[in-house]
């Protein structure tokens, strides 16, 4: 990969607010939002555009360049994004030297990946919002291009938008495994706020040990202020972010192109940033009381108390 080619991760809990962050970032200029690589790469959800990535005409142009300018196959590729990026990995890159071969072709195939989509749709940034703590470390750790935006969002919403999902039946996804049982939903979602706690430890870890590469951000701020927000994540990835932030201002419509996974707002097609018509939903005591005890060291330490 060139040089100059930068690459922006965003490394969270699930439900943070990763594809709208996405979106935003993504309309910078000389920036391509690309979504959950790790979730969309190897086919399983659709292309934002509503064709299956094998269909899509955009990741077929990616794959051939993929092809083009790698050692690698495109499912060796999609193999091992998916083995480095799940957390029971997350020790192994703790563990890692720079010299393994476990990290040079990790990092490898992460460049060939990224020059493959800076060929087709001539950005210099990608911006890969997959969420995944141990791609977080990883990029963090040996990809000097990379920089982590840790994004965080109060543990509420997050419980609400699970419970939200449990009860229309859609489910959501937790440790690659898809849970809907609304019998078990206290259980279920008890397990979540535990998650958002380790979650954001192993963030909060990352963030220690590569402080010049990763910013935290809290997802309440960005849609507080947007314009303070995009320029403080405009001077850390060094995108220029003054024609998104002149959009927001102006209400207008950012497009949305060629996402992997993500959620509905990444099927629109174009959205506008109206953080206040967004919906909130309640929680039922017990489980803010449950949330609430076991998130409660760290939602202190982001003023969520």
């Amino acid at each position: 990969m060139q040089a100059d080619c930068k690459y922006v991760y965003v490394m969270g809990r699930g439900h943070s607010g990763s594809t709208v962050l996405d979106a935003l970032l993504g309309n910078a200029n000389d920036a391509r939002g690309i979504g959950e690589v790790v979730a969309g790469i190897d086919g399983t959800h659709p292309c934002s555009c509503g064709a299956s990535v094998d269909e899509c005409l955009y990741w077929q142009e990616v794959r051939r360049q993929f092809g083009k300018c790698s050692d690698f196959s495109w499912k060796q590729m999609v193999n091992r994004i998916a083995g480095e990026a799940h957390i029971f990995n997350f020790a192994r890159v703790l563990a890692a030297s720079e010299s393994s071969q476990f990290v040079r072709e990790t990092r490898r195939s992460i460049r060939d990946v990224a020059q493959s989509i800076r060929d087709v749709s001539a950005a210099s940034c990608i911006v890969d919002s997959s969420k995944e703590l141990s791609r977080g470390l990883f990029l963090a750790r040996f990809l000097p291009e990379a920089r982590v935006i840790h994004l965080v969002r109060n543990p509420r919403r997050m419980l609400a938008s699970n419970l939200h999902r449990l009860r229309d039946g859609t489910g959501f996804v937790f440790l690659r495994h898809r849970f809907q049982s609304r019998t078990l939903a206290p259980l279920i979602l008890g397990l979540s706020a535990l998650s958002w706690t380790v979650g954001n430890l192993l963030c909060e870890l990352t963030s220690r040990l590569a402080p010049s590469r990763v910013l935290r951000v809290r997802y309440e701020d960005l849609c507080a202020n947007p314009a303070q927000e995009l320029r403080r994540i405009s001077a850390f990835t060094e995108l220029n972010l003054t024609s998104v932030i002149d959009a927001i201002e102006d209400r207008e419509s950012l497009p949305i192109q060629h996402k992997l996974a993500g959620n509905r707002m990444a099927k629109q097609g174009e959205f506008i940033f109206e953080p206040e018509r967004s919906e909130a939903r309640s929680l039922p005591n017990s489980i803010q009381w449950i949330g609430q005890a076991l998130t409660w060291p760290l939602a202190c330490l982001y003023d969520y108390a």
